[in-house]
């Protein structure tokens, strides 16, 4: 028997430890019953400016955004934890649909009131490096404030102007 006053954990381990299944647990410890996963049950208790804590005219400007991106945001509410940037109009959602349809567009991962798997591995961008014209402008530059460097190979001049404009996250790692 459990506590009326028990929290999430407390539920959640003691219908493990009865045999409960993951899901069951959860359902269990969240007090929601199986037929809660409606869209209109997933919107419940949505108020229009809760990710923007009551700044209505942050919230507008946001809107303004959505429209010029063609997204209406008519009955629907920003949730920026699905937002990839600011003002992301995909992040205007009216439901569990579209918090799914926004998780399986970007291959993220979603658990709880709606439930999506990642399906495939993002692979990162290949890196990218110095561009040469900006390596040849910078020799440029450095040839005319010290005309000394003239005399040195221009190839291993030119690879320590690369290393030197190179932002310290592209450098690999020596330790």
């Amino acid at each position: 028997m459990i506590d009326g006053n028990a929290t999430y954990d407390e539920i959640y381990a003691q219908c493990i430890r009865d045999g409960c299944t993951e899901k069951m647990a959860r359902m269990l410890a969240e007090r929601r019953g199986p037929g809660l996963k409606t869209g209109k049950e997933f919107v419940r208790g949505w108020h229009s400016d809760d990710e923007f804590g009551g700044d209505s005219s942050m919230r507008e400007s946001y809107q303004r955004a959505a429209r010029a991106a063609g997204v209406s945001t008519s009955g629907r509410r920003f949730m920026k934890s699905l937002a990839r940037y600011p003002m992301d109009p995909e992040a205007w959602v009216d439901g569990a649909s579209d918090v799914k349809r926004v998780c399986e567009k970007n291959n993220w991962s979603c658990d709880g009131a709606v439930d999506v798997k990642k399906v495939r591995d993002v692979t990162p961008p290949a890196p990218v490096d110095v561009a040469p014209d900006i390596v040849n402008d910078a020799y440029e530059v450095a040839v005319s404030e010290d005309p000394g460097l003239l005399e040195r190979p221009t190839g291993e001049v030119k690879a320590e102007i690369k290393d030197k404009i190179t932002p310290h996250w592209k450098k690999k790692s020596t330790t």
